[in-house]
């Protein structure tokens, strides 16, 4: 992409063509693998020593990738769950109003 190894939020941002606040997050989540450190307020600069470790970095894509999946799995689950209450207090109202009747 560049060969510059310092990018602000704004430079990346542009360059991605992805929100700064999407991008935060992306940023945050390679600080926390340590291949990013943030130099002065939105400056990041690239960790040296984790140069030419590729594996590394596609293993933690993955590992996003599943978590995003295991939360997105997460969320419809409980979504349904929620269904299936509302259908069964449904169910027993109208078993209730057909007694009366």
């Amino acid at each position: 992409m560049c060969s510059t190894e310092r990018w602000t939020v704004e430079e990346l941002s542009t360059a991605l063509q992805v929100p700064a606040t999407a991008l935060r997050r992306k940023i945050a989540y390679w600080q926390s693998q340590g291949l990013l450190k943030e130099e002065l307020p939105d400056t990041f600069l690239l960790v040296e020593e984790h140069k030419g470790r590729a594996h590394d970095i596609v293993i933690g894509e993955d590992e996003e990738a599943e978590s995003a999946m295991a939360s997105a799995h997460a969320q419809k689950e409980e979504e349904l769950q929620v269904c299936r209450q509302s259908l069964v207090k449904t169910v027993g109202k109208l078993g209730k109003l057909l007694k009366c009747l």
